[in-house]
């Protein structure tokens, strides 16, 4: 068996048992249902957060060494709706952000018998969308008797790309043109409750989740000279480990809450940030979020 087929099996087995775990999660809830006089049968949520956005590992822009650059901070939007089966705990979502960086400079130079120099403009940009089913369950199982409890199981689909555009100059001169990208879908299961502040208006709210992201790693590096051009390009399978987690507090209405809160999405060994060589690196969107959420009959 090669390298591929072992792969494709090994990836097929993990699909496999992340989507029974999910089934399980579901079904391990059932006895739990809320009891509760649940007046929503949809909603609507729309979000924004600043973006930390992290990289485990610097992007190679040009191939000698020293040419390494970071993403820089950005923002995400997001939004959601889903709604209820009749009368049932259960419902059914469909959800989705978007979020970019903004510029980030560098530049190069060495000196030895001609001055090499290079300067390049990173950008990324990472859209997401999950569609899942849920149950409300109670908070009981956790020991709290009061609050709100929602296991979901879904799919989760994920586009990122990364380019770098610049120049460089030394025996000769040219432009810079590379793009990173991954694209990838997989199982997602996850957890998301609200636990009431005593006699106000005011919950706690948190969230987790997990997903494995089968998709592909591509690669695609380019200098551009006056007369020719050069690039590199890979393309690879990747197995892309994904959890992400939400913590604040929210005002709540009987049509309406308002959250303020810390997110965290993290991607592992997502994009290839090599030059001659592939190098895989985690990107990590966290900051602070907000969340208004609308409920309707």
């Amino acid at each position: 068996m090669n390298p591929g087929e072992r792969r494709s099996r090994r990836e097929l087995r993990i699909a496999l048992l992340t989507t029974v775990s999910a089934v399980a999660l579901v079904i391990l809830v059932e006895g739990d249902t809320v009891a509760q006089d649940r007046k929503t049968s949809w909603w609507l949520e729309v979000g924004g957060m600043y973006d930390f956005w992290d990289a485990s590992e610097s992007n190679q822009y040009y191939f000698s060494p020293g040419h390494m650059i970071k993403p820089r901070d950005g923002f995400h939007i997001s939004g959601e709706i889903g709604a209820y089966f009749g009368d049932t705990p259960w419902y059914a979502s469909l959800g989705g952000k978007w979020g970019k960086t903004r510029e980030q400079s560098a530049s190069y130079s060495y000196s030895s018998f001609i001055t090499t120099t290079a300067a390049v403009e990173s950008r990324e940009e990472h859209a997401v969308i999950d569609f899942e089913v849920g149950r409300d369950v109670g908070l009981g199982i956790l020991g709290i008797p009061e609050g709100t409890l929602k296991a979901k199981a879904g799919i989760r689909y994920t586009n990122f790309k990364g380019t770098e555009d610049g120049t460089f100059s030394g025996f000769t001169s040219g432009t810079i043109r590379n793009t990173r990208k991954f694209e990838g879908f997989g199982p997602r299961i996850g957890l998301e409750g609200s636990v009431p502040v005593r006699d106000s208006k005011f919950s706690v709210d948190f969230s987790a989740g997990g997903a494995i992201l089968f998709g592909k790693q591509k690669t695609t590096l380019t200098n551009i000279y006056p007369t020719y051009a050069t690039s590199i390009a890979r393309s690879e399978n990747k197995t892309v480990p994904n959890v992400d987690a939400f913590l604040g507090i929210s005002f709540n209405d009987a049509n309406y809450s308002l959250s303020a809160g810390y997110s965290v999405d993290a991607y592992f060994g997502m994009v290839d940030s090599g030059y001659t060589t592939g190098m895989n690196s985690d990107r990590i969107f966290h900051g602070p979020t907000v969340k208004l959420k609308f409920r309707f009959d």
